[in-house]
């Protein structure tokens, strides 16, 4: 199990992340077996991945918190949250909120596995597991519990010591939800009724609504590379590391700490492409779940629920009369397991 992650730089700029046993080849053999020429690229050896809740430190200075931690009800996607124990016992880190979703008729949200749910990580010494609440915004920029909750009992789908393919959990919402992203200074977009989950290309354009601690604003990237095979580890000073398989990377600059859990879409907002959960501290390299596959696994849609047209100027009507738009959907407080 003694893996290392080696990037390769593929003329103009794409990579391709291969794992390795070093016991048994070398980096020239891993180059020959990929059909590569040396002359085409070039190796260097990476570090494991990191997952990326914030949690603050006094060493460098961060944006702890702004208009993405400000209280936000319905609950929409790019926003600060995090889980809390049984008992209301918050620890201090905070992540974001990627996707509203809906499982079998319940509304809810979807954030990262380790940010909401926590098996993953073993609940980061925490509590185990700290599913029990999801609050808004998180503990770091003044939430509490129970005041603050919007969603209870995260779902996810465990691999156990194997690979894993999400690093992603679903939290039925307390709160009404809508189908929309907090974008720069606060604007709100909602997603068009045609939204849904897919696959992207390599090279595509892709945007991230995230309250990472060095990428707060919205931030613009595109696909590096699709299918990787990554180890991602819990904390930068050791501890579990998961090896993750088929995932998505991005180009650097585009992930920090508190960015884990936010979504990543097309830039057009048509589409959702991948769950953040982890990447590189000093590249800002990310690596996502793909959607369709937190989809698959946690037995959600993303996609906008669809409206009868005869029902529309009855939801219209209630909309304006409580102050609401359209795409606003009301949570329900039943657990879904």
């Amino acid at each position: 199990d003694d893996w290392w992650i080696y990037y390769m730089w593929i003329a103009p700029g794409y990579k391709l992340v291969v794992g390795y046993d070093p016991d048994k080849v070398t980096p020239a053999d891993v180059i020959e077996y990929v059909g590569l020429s040396p002359n085409n690229l070039t190796l260097r050896e990476g570090q494991p991945f990191f997952m990326l809740p914030l949690m603050p430190t006094r060493e460098q200075p961060m944006q702890v918190c702004g208009f993405r931690c400000n209280v936000y009800r319905p609950s929409i996607a790019g926003i600060d949250i995090f889980g809390c124990c049984d008992g209301c016992n918050c620890p201090r880190h905070g992540c974001t909120l990627g996707f509203i979703a809906n499982k079998a008729g319940t509304n809810g949200i979807v954030s990262a596995n380790h940010c909401i749910h926590g098996s993953v990580c073993n609940c980061f010494g925490s509590c185990c597991p700290y599913n029990k609440y999801v609050i808004q915004p998180s503990p770091i920029c003044g939430g509490t519990c129970p005041s603050s909750v919007i969603a209870h009992d995260a779902i996810t789908y465990d691999f156990g010591g194997g690979t894993w393919y999400i690093d992603a959990a679903f939290a039925p919402a307390t709160q009404p939800v809508q189908y929309a992203v907090l974008d720069e200074g606060g604007v709100i977009k909602p997603l068009p009724s045609t939204f849904r989950a897919r696959d992207p290309t390599p090279g595509e354009s892709i945007v991230k609504f995230g309250r990472g601690v060095y990428t707060f604003s919205t931030r613009q990237s595109t696909v590096q590379g699709i299918g990787a095979v990554v180890t991602v580890c819990c904390s930068p000073s050791g501890g579990l590391c998961r090896q993750f398989g088929d995932q998505i990377v991005s180009g650097p600059g585009y992930i920090s700490s508190g960015d884990s859990g936010s979504g990543t879409y097309a830039s057009d907002l048509s589409s959702a492409i991948g769950l953040n959960f982890a990447g590189n501290i000093m590249t800002g390299e990310g690596i996502m779940s793909r959607s369709v596959l937190v989809e698959r696994y946690l037995g959600i849609s993303l996609a906008v629920p669809s409206v009868s047209t005869s029902m529309l100027p009855l939801i219209a009507g209630i909309a304006a009369a409580v102050g609401l738009g359209i795409g606003i959907v009301i949570g329900t407080t039943a657990p879904t397991r």
